[in-house]
């Protein structure tokens, strides 16, 4: 994959604008932020899912003096092949793990659904229908090669039959994933070319987002899994906004989308640290602290970021208390930071 300068360099500079980074655990309502700012809840743009919204980093350059433009970078032949590989490793383990299962059918669509870390989603690019005909497949192959009890799964699935199937699914997969991204652009050839640029004919809100939607929704059919990152620009600020508002905002991989990483903060989002002015925790105002926003803070406040940092609280109307501070468990969190002997002021508008 690649790294932050190296995206930077291939989307090109950015306007001199304010540059907003947006931080939170996932499910804490980033997305909804980003639609709020823009606008866009009637056109359900960006979409909302129960977990795991941004299925990749998107700047957002907004700004009601600037055109139309959408840029997406695409990932590599290898890290897609790296992805599926993985997946189908998973669902030959969960086979032999399994096997005796009533639910093995389940367990096999699941693990062929996404990758372990949930961060690659086949299902997505080949439709949870194509996915359910190939567990039936896998199950039918893997029924025929019988394991030793005294075998190790990892030693098995080195068995010559085995390793060569597996090199036909991952061919196999391979070509859908090349099949579905024409349906992006019959002009752009994933793997070859690995950055689409969309310029609409008219400047026309709704048929941009529309268009935009399609490689970036959370659900069947979208080819979402294969973006690595999105530049969208154009005058997408909401009513509400004030015309000279001109700003950068970026919404980013949640704390623990990555599974692997759990609630800690990951080194990844200290390049947008330093890359913007201003730091936007957004926290779940009816759960605040109980996951990964206690740990960015500590986080930021140790690395010295505390001047970029505010914190926002979402789903307020959840709230059931009439003091929503003390709700808010904001002395929990000023208590927790004294205990780290982490000098962070907090103040509370």
């Amino acid at each position: 994959m690649r790294n932050f300068e190296q995206i930077q360099s291939e989307l090109g500079d950015l306007p001199d604008y304010l540059r907003m980074y947006l931080l939170g655990t996932t499910g804490a309502g980033k997305t909804s932020i980003v639609k709020q700012i823009l606008g866009t809840f009637s056109n359900n743009f960006p979409t909302v899912t129960p977990s795991r919204t941004t299925v990749a980093p998107t700047e957002y350059v907004l700004s009601k003096n600037l055109p139309f433009k959408a840029t997406f970078l695409f990932k590599s032949e290898s890290d897609i092949q790296t992805s599926v590989n993985e997946i189908l490793q998973a669902s030959f383990v969960k086979f032999y793990e399994s096997q005796a299962s009533e639910e093995l059918n389940t367990e096999i669509i699941d693990r062929l659904g996404e990758t372990p870390d949930e961060r690659f989603r086949l299902k997505y690019l080949l439709g949870e229908s194509y996915i359910e005909k190939l567990a039936e497949e896998i199950i039918e192959f893997l029924s025929t090669i019988k394991k030793d009890d005294n075998t190790p799964i990892e030693i098995h699935l080195e068995n010559e039959i085995l390793q060569s199937e597996l090199s036909h699914y991952i061919s196999t997969l391979m070509k859908k994933v090349k099949e579905k991204s024409k349906e992006l652009d019959d002009s752009f050839t994933i793997f070859e070319d690995t950055i689409y640029t969309y310029i609409p004919e008219k400047q026309n809100k709704i048929e941009f987002i529309d268009k935009i939607k399609k490689l970036l929704k959370s659900e069947d059919g979208s080819i979402s899994p294969l973006v690595e990152y999105a530049r969208i620009q154009g005058p997408l600020l909401a009513k509400w906004i004030e015309d000279d508002i001109e700003i950068v905002l970026i919404d980013g991989e949640g704390i623990g989308h990555n599974m692997r990483e759990g609630s800690e903060l990951s080194e990844r989002h200290l390049d947008y640290f330093n890359f913007v002015d201003s730091i936007l925790l957004v926290e779940r105002a009816d759960n605040p602290f109980l996951s990964g926003g206690l740990s960015a803070i500590q986080k930021i406040a140790l690395d010295g970021y505390e001047d970029k940092f505010s914190l926002l609280f979402s789903k307020m109307d959840l709230l059931e208390l009439k003091d929503p501070k003390r709700a808010l468990n904001i002395n929990n969190l000023i208590n927790s930071l004294k205990a780290k002997k982490i000098d962070f002021s907090i103040k509370q508008n």
